[in-house]
């Protein structure tokens, strides 16, 4: 599965859309993930935070 990180950023939302046209399962993980279509999983957390 490939998960992308930073997922509520530009960067990361253009990859989604990728990744949703070629249709491999993937996770996106961010502060504030925004769903998207093709997505596996969305899962919230912030990678400045150890806990």
């Amino acid at each position: 599965m490939i998960t992308i990180l930073g997922a509520g950023g530009a960067i990361g939302g253009e990859l989604a859309k990728l990744l949703a046209a070629s249709n491999p399962p993937f996770r996106l993980v961010g502060r504030n993930p925004r769903g998207a279509p093709g997505a596996t999983e969305t899962v919230a957390a912030d990678l400045s935070d150890l806990d």
